[in-house]
């Protein structure tokens, strides 16, 4: 029971050491190197209390900092922070699977307000002056949601939810890059392809719920 206090006293000591200047790389390195303890209880105890808690924490400091810092040369270290981040507690699903043989709900919650998180971060940063990273990016986590869907323990009673929850954040990140990178016309016809696609491996895997 003590570590929920310890752990809550860590995550507030930014706030409380806090002098004013503009200090990224330790801030962000520190929350980071918080997040990988997280992740080692995750697979170690039972902790769940911890995870949520983290998260807002963690986004907190990040868009405190982003609204009162970030200025456009910052764009690689601050990206490159967001998706450390993101990385960071999209694992704890996977962590959690492995362990466990299910996902809990606050994990779920976890899994899809992350990724909401993490797209509002990118559209931030990189729309419009930077179009197609924005599009790549959103297919780059496409893939990794895919990679994490067979990352998944496949023994447990809850891994055909994990892998859905996981296939559908893919699939939704596939969905949201099309208009990202193209225009007019060229969009409706890219998503009539992608429901051709969906529709044809419904049929072909028996899966009703991609018709």
């Amino acid at each position: 029971a003590s570590a929920v206090p310890a752990a809550g006293l860590a995550v507030l000591a930014p706030w409380l050491v806090s002098t004013g200047r503009d200090a990224q790389v330790e801030l962000f390195t520190y929350l980071a190197l918080l997040n990988v303890a997280l992740l080692v209880l995750a697979w170690k105890r039972n902790w769940r209390v911890l995870e949520l808690p983290a998260f807002v924490l963690t986004e907190l400091y990040f868009f405190a900092w982003v609204d009162r810092v970030y200025t456009s040369d910052r764009l690689v270290s601050t990206a490159s922070f967001a998706a450390l981040f993101f990385v960071q507690f999209s694992a704890l699903a996977t962590v959690r699977s492995r362990r466990t043989g299910t996902l809990y709900p606050e994990q779920a919650l976890l899994s899809l307000v992350n990724a909401f998180v993490f797209l509002v971060v990118l559209r931030q940063l990189l729309w419009p002056e930077h179009r197609w990273a924005l599009a790549a990016s959103t297919l780059a986590l496409a893939a990794f949601y895919l990679l994490s869907a067979r990352a998944v323990a496949s023994g447990g009673a809850g891994a055909p939810q994990t892998r859905l929850l996981f296939a559908g954040l893919a699939l939704t990140c596939v969905t949201l890059a099309i208009p990202m990178a193209l225009d007019g016309s060229s969009i409706t016809i890219a998503w009539a392809v992608e429901a051709a696609v969906l529709v044809w491996t419904g049929f072909a895997a028996k899966l009703w719920y991609l018709r």
